[in-house]
């Protein structure tokens, strides 16, 4: 399903969701780390132990 877009004000390079509830969204880019609080949580790779 098509959830969005996030305009960025520089180049990209990388993301990955983090924190504990998964809503936030770190993402690399040319000089930057961002990060920004979503609506919508990732999905997480691996299993919590």
């Amino acid at each position: 399903n098509y959830l969005g877009v996030i305009h960025m004000p520089e180049q990209t390079a990388n993301l990955c969701f983090g924190d504990d509830d998964l809503r936030s969204l770190y993402i690399t880019a040319s000089t930057s780390l961002y990060r920004l609080r979503v609506a919508i949580p990732g999905r997480s790779l691996f299993q919590e132990v």
